[in-house]
């Protein structure tokens, strides 16, 4: 059984980031309360909003906030959010490693329009020369997040690729490994944050939730000895070496 498709995620897998994502931040600035941060947290990461000026008619009418404040807030973040990733070493060339074995890419990533343009700031060059962008799925722009099964059926559509066939590599099992196992595709867990993680991991261990096909501590040690189109097959919930 070959991998033929591999879909990764973004965020703490290919770059990283502040400890707090957007709707968090903006939660604490205005004084939201957790359920309110909830409903913002779905919305930036589901609405396609290119421009600050959406977020704040959203903030102002959905939960009543001055528009001074609600402008002060989202620009200020808006503009933080642009140059705040950093790269993961190691994490383009795993990837171009990937491509050099034959194995097709898709991104599959809960992200926000200014959080995007920092992401792309380092990986543009390499996402425009090797990703189409029909096999881009930004869940601001598909309207609909991770772990939402519905963003996996499409991105497995769009590649023409069965469950089989396709490889997850995300470091959030809950939004990344969790919905791709059950859908039946393979999973690479990118674990750089057990502690954050470790819920999770008490339930694969208690039989609870599925097991991720591999576990990594970086995407960095992801290599054609776990993972390549003519070098590698997928058996039962192993990777083992296909003969040559």
């Amino acid at each position: 059984m070959r991998v033929a498709i591999a879909f990764v995620d973004i965020g703490g897998t290919l770059i990283n980031g502040p400890p707090q994502g957007p709707a968090s931040r903006l939660a604490a600035i205005l004084g939201l309360s957790p359920e309110a941060q909830e409903i913002l947290r779905a919305a930036l990461m589901t609405q396609h909003w290119e421009r600050p000026e959406s977020v704040i008619d959203f903030v102002c009418a959905e939960f009543g906030v001055p528009r001074t404040a609600a402008r002060n807030a989202i620009d200020q973040l808006w503009a933080q959010q642009q140059s705040e990733a950093s790269p993961i070493e190691g994490a383009e060339s795993a990837l171009k490693a990937l491509t050099e074995s034959g194995i097709r890419l898709a991104i599959i990533s809960n992200i926000w329009h200014p959080y995007l343009l920092a992401a792309q700031s380092y990986l543009g060059d390499f996402i425009d020369r090797f990703i189409p962008p029909e096999m881009r799925f930004y869940s601001y722009r598909e309207g609909v997040a991770k772990p939402s099964e519905v963003i996996f059926r499409r991105a497995l559509a769009a590649a023409k690729a069965s469950p089989d066939e396709a490889i997850m590599i995300g470091d959030s099992y809950r939004e990344d490994i969790e919905p791709a196992a059950n859908l039946g595709l393979n999973t690479i867990w990118i674990l750089h944050r057990p502690a954050k993680e470790a819920p999770n991991v008490v339930r694969i261990m208690n039989g609870c939730a599925p097991c991720p096909t591999r576990t990594l501590s970086s995407i960095a040690d992801l290599s054609l000895a776990l993972l390549g189109a003519g070098a590698s097959a997928i058996v039962g919930n192993q990777l083992v070496r296909r003969n040559q």
